[in-house]
C-alpha cells in the first residue's frame, strides 16, 4: 500500500507505466487536497499572494482519467466505513487508486488545532 498527495502522484505518474509488467498488487491511497498542503504549515503559506498559485500550485486533475489511461482501477472513496472496507480486502493483483477528497486549508486548520491541543496537554 502507498500514501501519496495529490502533487506527488501527478509528479511522479509515469510510475504507473510499468503496470503492463507489474506482478502482484499495489493500493495507492491518494489525499486529493487540490494542491500542496503540507505546505500550509509553512511560514511562506503567509504571502499570498504568491503562496497559492506558486507554492501550494492548487491542481484539478482528473485521477479517474488518469488511472484509466494506464489500465489502473480507481475508486472515489465516499467515507471512513467504505476506506476501511476497501483495504480490508485487498486484490490480488493489479494496481487501484483510491482517492480521498479532502478541503487543504480546513485540514490544515484542524491540524494545527490538534498540534495546539497536543503541545498544551503535554504542558
Amino acid at each position: 500500500m502507498l500514501l501519496t498527495g495529490d502533487l506527488a502522484l501527478l509528479h511522479d505518474s509515469n510510475g504507473f507505466l510499468i503496470r503492463p509488467k507489474f506482478r502482484g498488487s499495489l493500493t495507492v491511497v491518494l489525499i486529493n487536497n487540490r494542491g500542496g498542503g503540507i505546505f500550509e504549515h509553512l511560514p511562506v503559506a503567509q504571502f499570498e499572494p504568491p503562496f497559492e498559485e506558486f507554492v501550494a500550485t492548487p491542481q484539478e486533475a482528473d485521477f479517474a482519467r488518469l488511472a484509466a489511461a494506464h489500465g489502473a482501477e480507481h475508486m472515489l472513496v465516499r467515507d471512513w466505513e467504505h476506506f476501511v472496507a476497501l483495504v480490508s480486502a485487498l486484490p490480488a493483483n493489479g494496481i487501484r487508486v483510491l482517492e480521498i477528497c479532502t478541503d487543504r486549508k480546513r485540514d490544515a486548520m484542524r491540524r494545527k488545532e490538534l498540534f495546539a491541543e497536543i503541545a498544551a496537554s503535554v504542558g
